[in-house]
């Protein structure tokens, strides 16, 4: 995932929940809170219940718990502009492996490691 994506990514909530249990329909939760929770009569598939809610919301922090380590390397990776410098620079010296590139690059995830799966 792109850098540009994690910034405008947004944390799970119970109405991210809603959207993933039923696609399309209307509804309003105030607060991110069930017992705010407005179904529409207009929809035509059954309002979920808190339970399946609470369930998808769960699975869905999980994965974005998950992916913490996203968040805390983006902000620290160089603009793209300054990668391809030291990728130009790193490539003309013959030093693609050893380079500034790749040393800024593997410090950056030495410090904001990837969980064990």
């Amino acid at each position: 995932m792109t850098a540009l994506a994690q910034k405008n990514e947004k944390a799970p909530s119970f109405g991210t929940a809603i959207n993933a249990l039923r696609p399309g329909c209307e509804w309003i939760i105030y607060e991110n809170d069930l017992t705010k929770f407005e179904w529409s009569d207009i929809n035509t598939l059954p309002r979920p219940t808190d339970e399946e809610i609470t369930n998808e919301y769960d699975k869905q922090l999980a994965v974005w718990n998950g992916k913490q380590y996203q968040r805390d390397r983006a902000p620290k990776y160089p603009g793209i502009e300054k990668q391809l410098d030291m990728l130009y620079h790193d490539i003309k010296e013959g030093k693609l492996n050893s380079g500034t590139w790749i040393a800024a690059i593997e410090a950056i995830k030495d410090a904001d490691p990837k969980p064990a799966e």
